[in-house]
């Protein structure tokens, strides 16, 4: 009877064994896994780090881009001010042009130079 319990410690002992042996297999295959994951998330890493690197690059070029911008569109509107004062200031002389010329055209026609 003593031996006939022993045979079956044995035997649940070695399913138990068994049992810890396929655990043990998994766990090898996770760790394996796990370790894989690692490698690919160091590489990610890596890779984020130059891109988090070149948008920062990017972003200090288009502050630069939109100081400029800025900078031209002051230029633009200061260009639209002057042509619209000199505009101004050509039809204004255009004018005063035009009343002396119509006042030199009636001193000719008083002194009768030219003719009605």
């Amino acid at each position: 009877m003593e031996n006939e319990k022993l045979d079956i410690l044995i035997e649940e002992m070695s399913a138990v064994h068994s049992q810890l042996s396929v655990m043990n297999d998994k766990i090898s295959s996770m760790e394996g896994k796990i370790s894989s994951m690692e490698d690919r998330m160091t590489s990610m890493e890596g890779k984020l780090s130059s891109v988090e690197s070149d948008m920062a690059h990017m972003s200090r070029r288009i502050d630069v881009i939109d100081f400029k911008l800025d900078r031209t569109n002051k230029k633009v509107d200061d260009l639209q001010l002057d042509m619209k004062l000199s505009e101004r200031n050509i039809k204004r002389d255009i004018s005063r042009l035009q009343d002396q010329m119509d006042t030199v055209v009636e001193v000719l026609k008083q002194h009768e130079l030219i003719a009605d």
